[in-house]
């Protein structure tokens, strides 16, 4: 069992997973890969798993592969709705991607409260930028490590 939803004017997609079987799990990656195409670059994915309960060890695997997907369709920020804990850790661990963003909510609401913020950050973010301001700040990611050279 799953739902979509799509809300063109905020460019976010909305994803309730439940119980969820190996089949189900193909039919929802491919809907969620087909709303996403209509989205702009840049959207948010509400992922709402507070019911979710796969059936299989590949049903969540196809969750991951779908989300792997969006990113590079141009999804910018996810917030997920927490899920029960023995599904908790393949999803955390495994289904999102390396680099993005993901924030945990308790509701849906709190998760949606989440996604406005960030896409009004990245909306003054691109305003300053067109501007030609620079940022009030700049996020800074160190690197894990950093190789010197000895100096000739």
């Amino acid at each position: 069992m799953y739902s979509i939803k799509n809300d063109a004017a905020k460019n976010r997609l909305y994803v309730t997973i439940g119980v969820l079987k190996t089949r189900d799990s193909c039919n929802l990656v491919n809907a969620m890969l087909k709303r996403a195409s209509k989205m702009r670059r840049g959207f948010t994915l509400l992922l709402d798993l507070s019911t979710f309960k796969p059936t299989s060890e590949l049903a969540t695997q196809h969750i991951c592969t779908g989300i792997d997907y969006l990113q590079k369709q141009g999804l910018g920020y996810i917030a997920k709705v927490s899920c029960p804990m023995e599904a908790m850790a393949d999803i955390d661990v495994f289904c999102i991607p390396y680099g993005m963003e993901c924030q945990t909510a308790a509701t849906a609401a709190e998760a949606d409260k989440i996604l406005d913020w960030w896409a009004a950050a990245q909306e003054a973010k691109g305003a300053m930028i067109e501007k030609g301001a620079a940022p009030a700040f700049q996020e800074y990611n160190p690197p894990d490590c950093v190789f010197l050279s000895p100096q000739d």
